[in-house]
Parts: C-alpha cells; sequence; structure tokens
C-alpha cells in the first residue's frame, strides 16, 4: 500500500523536473501533468487514512493502545494492564541487550 500511495507523488515529482518550459509540446505534457498532480495529492492524503487501519490489522500491541488513549477518561482512570504482546516485546528486547 505504502508504494501505491506514494507512487503518484514521486511520478508528480519526476515530471516536473524533466517538463521543459520551451517544449512545442509543453502544453500536452502540461495537462497530463495536471491529472498526475491532482491523483498524487489524493494518494498522498489517502496513505495517512490507511496507515492506521493497515496498523490495526497488522499490530495487536498497536490495536491495544489505540484502545487504551481512546477509552481512557480523565475521571475514570484505569490501570493499565500487561498484555501478552508487551510482555514478548520487553523480554526480547531484554534478551537482545
Amino acid at each position: 500500500m505504502f508504494g501505491i500511495c506514494w507512487a503518484p507523488f514521486h511520478t508528480d515529482r519526476l515530471m516536473w523536473s524533466f517538463m521543459d518550459q520551451k517544449s512545442s509540446e509543453h502544453l500536452k505534457i502540461f495537462q497530463v501533468y495536471e491529472y498526475v498532480h491532482v491523483i498524487s495529492g489524493v494518494f498522498f492524503y489517502l496513505s495517512s487514512a490507511i496507515n492506521p487501519i493497515l496498523y490495526n490489522l497488522m499490530s495487536t500491541r498497536f490495536r491495544e493502545m489505540f484502545k487504551e488513549v481512546m477509552c481512557h477518561h480523565k475521571w475514570h482512570p484505569v490501570p493499565r494492564k500487561r498484555s501478552l504482546s508487551m510482555t514478548r516485546v520487553t523480554v526480547r528486547s531484554t534478551l537482545s541487550e
């Protein structure tokens, strides 16, 4: 998804770099560039919207932290519990040191 969402942005930048202002075909290329520019903007922001969804699908830690942040109320503090995924990360980081 990362490559798909960022490819139009990089295409946009490359097209802008190689456009020749003096070319007779400048208008045709510029019209194509305008479409690529709009599409790259849409995909650029789409990548920001897709990232949390992908993280949710792929990461248990992200889901746990997201729930903790979104469901935490100031008037009703919830004690933080140690989850299996947090324990695994702690053990793994301790062993690698």
